[in-house]
């Protein structure tokens, strides 16, 4: 059954979000551009835009972008980010509401957003609204916190956070969106990882861990326990983060 009570979390926390997660790699935006054989006059649908991290790159381009949220606080901090451009758009609306044309998009983006789209409306809608031939660009990053955090940093989250992941669901996320779209009549699909290290101070971590919706759906008393539980144990250590950033493009017929 879809739920999207934790994606609604988000809403308010726009700055938080913004400042926790950092730039996606600029090598994905290259690919993108290139495995979908965009032009300069092409058009661009942003699903699930957010603070404008995955909409930038593809604005500074030139390319005409429409990003859409469902939080007004994250598209404000979106707008003044691309305030000197003219070439984006921005609404408020759910894909799933939103009245867009159809066989108008080259490409559609979904960038850390599409578990939070219902599938049953989300794949069939968006073959529907880009071009013949056009494509459609689905990513995330993925951490392994399980992995690669030191065992007491590890024991606070689990303990304080109740939907803290604790396994990782990238392969199995990889297989569930490749069926969804080979379902729905896309073709060629293409998979690519790419994998980076980052390094976050102490109060670089806490940005990071706030952003997500594990931590964002905690009431306060919950959090000021866990933000005084591991703040001390942080002290003044670099935490090295392993990442993956999975990329599936493919394209309509």
């Amino acid at each position: 059954m879809f739920d999207r009570s934790l994606g609604n979390s988000f809403k308010k926390i726009g700055a938080t979000y913004h400042k926790g997660r950092r730039d996606y790699p600029q090598n994905l935006f290259k690919e993108i551009i290139s495995l979908s054989n965009l032009e300069k006059n092409s058009s661009i649908l942003d699903i699930g835009c957010g603070t404008g991290k995955s909409t930038l790159p593809f604005v500074k381009k030139g390319y005409d972008v429409i990003g859409i949220d469902i939080s007004d606080n994250m598209l404000n901090i979106a707008r003044r980010l691309s305030s000197g451009y003219k070439n984006i758009k921005y609404k408020k609306n759910s894909f799933e509401s939103i009245n867009l044309p159809e066989n108008h998009f080259d490409l559609i983006i979904i960038g850390t957003a599409v578990h939070w789209l219902n599938p049953k409306i989300a794949y069939k809608k968006a073959y529907n609204l880009i071009k013949p031939r056009g494509y459609i660009s689905i990513f995330w990053e993925s951490i392994e916190f399980l992995k690669s955090l030191p065992e007491d940093i590890k024991l606070v989250l689990i303990s304080n956070c109740p939907n803290y992941p604790l396994k990782s669901n990238k392969n199995k996320s990889i297989k569930k969106i490749e069926g969804r779209l080979k379902k729905n009549k896309f073709t060629k699909l293409n998979l690519i990882n790419y994998h980076y290290v980052h390094e976050y101070n102490p109060s670089e971590f806490i940005n990071l861990i706030k952003s997500y919706s594990w931590v964002i759906s905690l009431n306060k008393k919950k959090k000021d326990k866990l933000f005084n539980e591991l703040t001390p144990i942080l002290d003044n250590n670099i935490i090295r983060l392993p990442k993956v950033c999975s990329l599936i493009i493919a394209q309509k017929n």
